[in-house]
């Protein structure tokens, strides 16, 4: 289980995602593991961090390895069109409150061009076509 996010969720995503890798990769050398299957449990805006993750260059030799991505309620559509008011609004006063960088970015509000936004570049990148098996669940 990754550790090094825990209680920096509002931290952007490339924050998070550098953490994540250096975890990842200090633990293989470490102990001098040697993967065979490499697998992912993601919740919520792990999975974004997650894909993020498996885009970076030092992922790159572990990527033939990638088994299974289990997502589960991952916004990897962003909120952006979110039909609800009261979520609105609230992840409206935590961006605030927070200065939170990965609600700014799930909001498609890093950049005034969407195409310049953390989640529609990371929509054009390649990585879960390594996965074998892909399971996103989620709720509506």
């Amino acid at each position: 289980m990754s550790e090094r996010n825990q209680g920096e969720t509002f931290d952007d995503f490339d924050t998070m995602t550098d953490r994540l890798v250096s975890e990842i990769t200090y633990y293989i050398e470490v102990y001098g593991l040697k993967p065979v299957k490499i697998s992912f449990i993601g919740h919520s805006l792990g999975n974004i961090i997650i894909r993020s993750a498996i885009t970076r260059p030092e992922m790159k030799p572990y990527l033939c390895k990638l088994h299974t991505f289990l997502s589960l309620s991952g916004p990897h559509l962003g909120t952006l069109y979110n039909s609800s008011g009261l979520v609105n609004m609230g992840m409206w006063f935590m961006q605030k409150w927070m200065k939170s960088g990965s609600l700014l970015q799930l909001a498609m509000k890093d950049a005034s061009d969407l195409r310049q936004t953390f989640l529609y570049k990371l929509s054009q990148k390649s990585g879960l076509e390594h996965f074998r098996n892909i399971l996103l669940f989620g709720s509506s």
